[in-house]
C-alpha cells in the first residue's frame, strides 16, 4: 500500500540522489525549514563521497 508520505519521502529520496540540492527540494516539496531538505541531501552526499572514496581505493588496486 502507497501512502502520501512514502511517496513524497522516496521521491526527495529520489531527487536527492540525482543532486538536487537542499533549495530544490524545498521548492518540489513546498518545505519551509531547511533542516527536512538536509536530511534528503546529507544522506545522498555520504552515498555519493562513500562511492567515490572506494572507486579511488579500487583504482589504487
Amino acid at each position: 500500500m502507497c501512502r502520501a508520505h512514502g511517496l513524497r519521502k522516496a521521491g526527495a529520496t529520489i531527487a536527492a540522489d540525482e543532486g538536487a540540492t537542499a533549495h530544490e527540494l524545498m521548492a518540489m516539496y513546498g518545505w519551509t525549514r531547511l533542516a527536512m531538505a538536509e536530511v534528503y541531501t546529507k544522506e545522498a552526499d555520504k552515498k555519493r563521497l562513500a562511492k567515490a572514496a572506494s572507486e579511488r581505493l579500487a583504482n589504487r588496486m
